[in-house]
C-alpha cells in the first residue's frame, strides 16, 4: 500500500486483473478525501448543484455532507497541484449501509457500496528487453500510451496586492486561458491612497499603452489552460483597503458563505470552507503578503513525453528517452496489428527485487488473450 503514494491521475486507468486483494480493500483503509464512507445506514436527502454538495439522512436522524466541488492537492515533491474529483454513486432517495462508499475520485476507484476496486494505473501491452534507448532505468513508449498517461496538472500564480491597489479587470474561474493572456489588470498600491486614484483616473484618460508607464500592472498565464480556482486572503483591516479591493473581497466572501449556509446545521468535517476573514499572519502558506493576496490556479493538460517518469509497478521505475509514433511502435510475432506501448528492461526487476511482475505480467496476458480467443469463436474468427 505505501507503494501507492507517488500514484498520480492520469486520463485512462483501469481496474488489476490479478491482484492481492488490496486494490479490494484499499478504499476502506482511508480517508474520506478519495472515498467518503457512511458513517450510518440512510439515504441521500439532496444534492445541492449550485453549491456541489450531496446532503446525507442517516436512520438515527443524524446528518452529513459531501463536499462534490473539486479541490487541489499538492504534489510537494515537483510543486504542482492535482484536482481531486468526486463521483456520487447514488441517487437522490437510494438508501445505502454503514460502511458503503458513497463518493470517491474515479480516477482511482471504480464500484459501489462494499465492492470498491482500486485503480492503480494503465493496462498496457508491453515487452521486457533492453534495447539502445530503453537500458536501466530508461524507457521508450507509444504516443497513444503517452496520451492514455496524461495528467491535468494545476499550476498557481500568487499576486500580491498592497491595501490602496485599484482592480480593473480580474479573470474568472472556468476562463479559458492560452499563454500571456491577461488574468490581473491593476494599478500599483501606495502609500498615500489618493495617488493610486488619481494614476486610476489618468490611466481611463490616456489609455491602456500609456497606463502601464505610470503606475498600471499586468498579469499573464504562463500557461495555456483553463482557470479553475481562485482564492483570497487579506491581513489589512477590511475598512482599510481600496474600494475595488472591498467588492473582489465581498463577492468572494459570498460565493463561500453559501456554502457554509448549506451545512450550516450538520456537523461534518467533509465540507472545505476557505477562510474568508483578516488573516493576523502575513503570510498565506509559504507566500508573504502585505494586504491582499490572490492566488490562481490553472490547469492544463499535460501529456507525457521524453524527460518524464512512470512506473511499470510498484517500484519498477522508468524515465521516457523517446515516444514513438504509430508507424515506429514495436509489434510482437503474435498478433502483428498490435502495437507494444512500452518496453521494460529486466535489469530494473532485478537490482529492484520486484521479480513478482513476471507472474503479474503473465497472468495479465493468459487473460487476455483468453478474452480475445473467446470472443473471436463466438463471431466465428477463430
Amino acid at each position: 500500500m505505501s507503494q501507492t503514494k507517488h500514484t498520480m491521475p492520469v486520463v485512462k486507468t483501469h481496474k488489476q486483473l490479478v491482484g492481492s486483494g488490496i486494490n479490494k480493500t484499499m478504499a476502506f483503509m482511508i480517508s474520506d478525501d478519495f472515498v467518503f464512507k457512511a458513517k450510518y445506514n440512510g439515504k441521500l436527502e439532496k444534492i445541492d448543484e449550485d453549491n456541489k454538495i450531496a446532503i446525507l439522512l442517516y436512520d438515527n436522524g443524524k446528518k452529513d455532507a459531501i463536499d462534490m466541488a473539486p479541490f487541489l492537492v499538492k504534489n510537494s515533491n515537483s510543486g504542482f497541484y492535482t484536482k481531486q474529483d468526486f463521483r456520487l454513486v447514488l441517487k437522490v432517495g437510494e438508501r445505502f449501509n454503514k460502511g458503503d462508499a458513497l463518493a470517491y475520485n474515479p480516477s482511482f476507484f471504480e464500484g459501489k457500496g462494499k465492492n470498491i476496486d482500486y485503480k492503480p494505473g494503465t493496462l498496457a501491452k508491453i515487452a521486457i528487453t533492453p534495447i539502445e534507448l530503453a537500458y536501466e532505468d530508461s524507457t521508450v513508449i507509444s504516443d497513444k500510451l503517452g496520451e492514455k498517461l496524461a495528467s491535468y496538472v494545476t499550476m498557481m500564480k500568487y499576486v500580491s496586492l498592497g491595501p490602496n491597489a485599484i482592480i480593473h479587470k480580474i479573470a474568472k474561474v472556468g476562463d479559458q486561458l492560452k499563454t500571456g493572456d491577461k488574468i490581473l489588470e491593476f494599478t500599483t498600491s501606495f502609500n498615500d491612497p489618493t495617488t493610486s486614484d488619481f494614476l486610476a483616473d489618468l490611466a481611463k484618460s490616456l489609455g491602456t499603452e500609456t497606463a502601464e508607464t505610470i503606475g498600471n500592472e499586468t498579469i499573464t498565464s504562463k500557461y495555456t489552460g483553463k482557470l479553475v480556482e481562485i482564492k483570497i486572503y487579506y491581513n489589512h483591516p477590511f475598512e482599510e483597503l481600496s474600494d475595488s479591493l472591498q467588492k473582489l473581497i465581498k463577492d468572494y466572501k459570498g460565493q463561500v458563505d453559501k456554502r457554509k449556509i448549506v451545512v450550516k446545521e450538520i456537523q461534518s468535517g467533509n465540507i472545505r470552507i476557505p477562510p474568508t476573514d483578516q488573516q493576523t499572519s502575513d503570510k498565506a502558506g509559504s507566500e508573504k503578503y502585505d494586504g491582499v493576496l490572490i492566488e490562481f490556479a490553472v490547469e492544463f493538460y499535460d501529456k507525457m513525453g521524453a524527460g518524464d517518469k512512470l512506473t511499470f509497478s510498484t517500484a519498477l521505475k522508468g524515465i521516457v528517452s523517446r515516444v514513438l509514433s504509430d508507424e515506429e511502435a514495436p509489434v510482437s510475432e503474435y498478433r502483428e496489428d498490435e502495437k507494444i506501448e512500452a518496453i521494460l528492461t529486466p535489469t530494473g526487476t532485478i537490482s529492484r527485487m520486484t521479480n513478482d511482475i513476471f507472474a503479474m505480467v503473465s497472468s495479465n496476458k493468459v487473460l487476455i488473450e483468453l478474452g480475445k480467443q473467446i470472443k473471436e469463436i463466438m463471431e466465428d474468427k477463430r
